[in-house]
């Protein structure tokens, strides 16, 4: 749990396990990074089934406003 507040910051951390200090672990390997590029692929009928969704609340959000008791 911890606690904050307005220009002072107060913790108060309760753990189920052992923690460690960060200076206590050493690392056994280095960190290397990289870029990943991620390609979303859609199938086309997911396209038309998404267009024809937006297209039936569109409608019905005009005839809401049109029909306005």
């Amino acid at each position: 749990m911890i606690q904050l507040s307005f220009r002072e910051v107060g913790l108060l951390i309760t753990a189920e396990r052992y923690v460690k200090f960060a200076a206590q672990i050493i690392a056994t390997q280095a960190i290397v990074t990289m870029a990943v590029q991620i390609q979303e692929q859609h199938r086309t009928t997911q396209r038309i089934l998404t267009l024809i969704e937006f297209s039936t609340e569109l409608i019905v959000l005009l005839c809401r406003v049109i029909l306005r008791p």
